[in-house]
């Protein structure tokens, strides 16, 4: 369960990363947030924000203990877009926690839970409203 209040915001850069989620097809946005937080690490429904648009999105805040990087990163998985935010400043909004960040015996197990977990997602946006 998760253990910070909800909705909670990064703002950052996006970067280039080692495209180790667009090889599984999750590709992320890459952020160094401005900010160190003290929140659970783990997988967020997530909404991103960059220049003046919103989308909706997965994100990911921790380790990656199966796809090590090397520390604590913010990535997220637009649903359902294509486009390129490289370079740009974007808010990332965590809106509701998932589940645990874990580490997958296999890149095939983590596809399979990063696939489970945007069902979850696009579900629990069709409940919301319009507005968010």
């Amino acid at each position: 369960m998760c253990s910070v209040k909800l909705p909670y915001q990064f703002r950052g850069k996006v970067l280039h990363g080692k495209q180790m989620g667009r090889h599984i097809g999750f590709p992320t946005l890459n952020l160094i947030p401005d900010h160190k937080a003290d929140i659970p690490f783990g997988v967020y429904a997530s909404e991103v924000e960059a220049g003046g648009v919103r989308y909706h999105g997965m994100t990911n805040v921790g380790a990656h203990p199966t796809l090590p990087k090397g520390g604590i990163t913010v990535e997220t998985h637009l649903i359902d877009q294509h486009i390129d935010l490289y370079g740009e400043e974007i808010t990332v909004t965590l809106l509701k926690f998932l589940r645990e960040e874990k580490r997958f015996d296999s890149v095939e197990e983590l596809a399979k839970a990063l696939s489970d977990d945007k069902k979850h997602v696009i579900e629990w946006f069709k409940r919301m409203p319009a507005d968010l």
